[in-house]
């Protein structure tokens, strides 16, 4: 989190703080990629943090288009159960299948643009934008 900017807003004579990127749903993403990944799959889960974005890419989770429009409906089942039991037991994870529908809600909440996913062969990619991204990129 030491690369995300901290944002903060008075209301009454209250100084709230909170990061550009909700945390809560970085943490949960994390967990999440960690509990449905193919360990069978050499690769590691990478995270990047760019100017407008930021990038999560799991090995292993295959996709379609189909099964990705299900994931942020939140149908899905888990690939490793007893890790995803572990995690929801220690509060990592709320619920099967919260994971993806809570990063868009609080993307909403927000006001960040809409988190994308996509399907790399393999690996499942996720994509969290800043505010700033789209408006910095029309200036440029």
């Amino acid at each position: 989190m030491r690369h995300i900017e901290l944002c903060s807003h008075f209301e009454d004579v209250h100084r709230t703080e909170h990061f550009e990127l909700p945390e809560e749903a970085i943490r949960e993403l994390i967990a999440y990629v960690v509990s449905q990944r193919n360990y069978l799959f050499p690769e590691k889960i990478q995270i990047a943090l760019y100017a407008d974005r930021l990038e999560i890419t799991a090995p292993g989770m295959v996709y379609d288009d189909l099964a990705i429009e299900k994931i942020k409906k939140g149908i899905s089942r888990p690939s490793n159960p007893a890790i995803t039991n572990a995690f929801i037991y220690l509060g990592l994870i709320k619920t099967w299948g919260s994971s993806i529908p809570r990063l868009f809600a609080l993307a909403k909440e927000y006001n960040l643009p809409k988190p994308s996913l996509e399907s790399l062969g393999p690996s499942l990619r996720i994509n969290i934008f800043r505010q700033n991204a789209f408006t910095n990129n029309a200036q440029a």
